[in-house]
């Protein structure tokens, strides 16, 4: 008897499992609909953070600049700093457009 109930329980429990699996969709976690629009998102925040990392940077390559005393190792460094986020700045405000233009160019209109 005590064999049957155990029986009789693990049955009714897998039954149950198959009714609730009758939907097997996933809703999406996300408020896009597609992989594009999410990868477009993410890059869109990664250009945001680094529209606001490369001016501290800026800052904190002309601080050390001027408080180096002199000191050439020390200067050196702030300048290699400064041209770095220069260069990191361009790029960040350049990615965004230059992918536009060349999808612009590379695809026909009637696909876009």
């Amino acid at each position: 008897m005590k064999k049957f109930i155990i029986f009789f329980s693990v049955m009714l429990l897998f039954c149950f499992c198959f009714v609730f699996a009758e939907n097997p969709t996933i809703p999406n976690p996300v408020p896009w609909d597609s992989f594009e629009e999410l990868v477009g998102k993410v890059i869109e925040w990664i250009i945001n953070i680094g529209m606001v990392v490369a001016p501290l940077i800026i800052v904190i390559a002309g601080f050390n600049f001027a408080t180096a005393g002199g000191d050439p190792t020390k200067i050196q460094k702030a300048k290699t700093m400064l041209i770095y986020a220069a260069i990191g700045m361009a790029v960040i405000l350049l990615a965004k457009s230059l992918v536009d233009s060349l999808k612009k160019i590379i695809v026909p209109p009637s696909s876009l």
